[in-house]
């Protein structure tokens, strides 16, 4: 059986490097790396330091998963008796250059901390939805002004990649019993998606807003699906848009003043043909194998993750009583 083999230090930042320099010659420029350390538990303290200054030096930015499980917020209790954003925070590396994915389990402490030092929440609820996470506690970041943006980290509900229907689940999964509980505004939810969406990944000054000097990157939708079969005059385009979007609805897509899409049909690729090329290259799972290995492990797994829940927690998104 093959090894695997964590990548070297020298060679990560090397490539870091040749990457960076790729790309900033690139006359379209329409990518940007970003340093993505997949989360602080698996990093040690030399590398998340040097990460933090490759990014001030190179002006690049930086996402890490902090907090999305309670076994993560369980695990820097016990390990250092601080919160992962506590220790991220000691060792000098939140900043306004750092996006936390997910966030879940931030304590009141730490949505101050990462307020005061500029940092963005990327909030992912589908995908905390699909791994059992929990709900993030988006309206208290919202009230201490933490920077959100929205994201889907490839585990949708729909398993489509729907950014509309993204953003109608963020706007109804905050909402906790009460008529007196406080929620994020529908057109800040639309923020999160769009304009901070492009502040986080290091876009703010080209794009995420239509003005006089910026790309001209929009979508076009079809008004069709989204007042129909009736609707007031007087609704907020952003309400409808939230409440009825969807992925289908889209009909144009003009990215830098190009158009890539139209009526419904992708004009730099045949999509028929890609599907079909996909279809015969990848070859199905050993459904048997899997099903065994998953039931032989699960037992473990479960085993060892008995202790962790067992730490207290107070979830702030209060779904019933019992």
């Amino acid at each position: 059986m093959a090894q695997l083999r964590t990548a070297d230090p020298e060679d990560y930042f090397r490539l870091v490097s040749e990457l960076d320099d790729e790309m900033r010659n690139d006359p379209e420029g329409r990518i940007k790396l970003f340093l993505t350390p997949a989360g602080p538990q698996w990093c040690t303290e030399d590398l998340l330091q040097a990460i933090r200054r490759t990014a001030d030096e190179r002006h690049l930015g930086i996402q890490i998963h902090v907090l999305e499980t309670k076994y993560q917020r369980a695990y820097f209790l016990r390990t250092y008796g601080k919160s992962a954003t506590e220790w991220l925070d000691e060792l000098s590396f939140l900043s306004p250059q750092v996006s936390l994915a997910h966030g879940v389990w931030l304590s009141e402490h730490d949505i101050g901390l990462v307020a005061r030092r500029g940092s963005a929440v990327v909030h992912n609820p589908s995908s905390n939805l699909r791994l059992k996470s929990g709900i993030a506690p988006l309206a208290f970041l919202y009230r201490a002004g933490v920077q959100l943006a929205l994201g889907l980290d490839s585990s949708t509900l729909n398993d489509d990649m729907d950014m509309l229907q993204e953003m109608r689940l963020s706007a109804n999964l905050q909402r906790v019993p009460g008529v007196s509980s406080e929620t994020v505004p529908l057109k800040d939810i639309f923020r999160m998606a769009t304009v901070n969406g492009s502040k986080v990944l290091g876009w703010g000054e080209t794009s995420g807003t239509l003005e006089p000097g910026k790309r001209a990157d929009m979508i076009l939708l079809d008004s069709k699906t989204l007042i129909g079969p009736y609707l007031s005059h007087d609704q907020n385009p952003i309400h409808i848009l939230l409440y009825r979007g969807r992925a289908s609805s889209v009909d144009t897509v003009i990215v830098d003043g190009e158009i890539i899409y139209q009526e419904k049909r992708h004009r730099r690729l045949n999509s028929k043909n890609l599907l079909k090329q996909l279809k015969t290259s990848v070859k199905p799972a050993d459904t048997d194998r899997g099903e065994s290995l998953e039931e032989d492990l699960l037992p473990y797994a479960i085993r060892y993750y008995q202790t962790w829940d067992d730490e207290p927690l107070v979830p702030r998104h209060i779904v019933n009583s019992i």
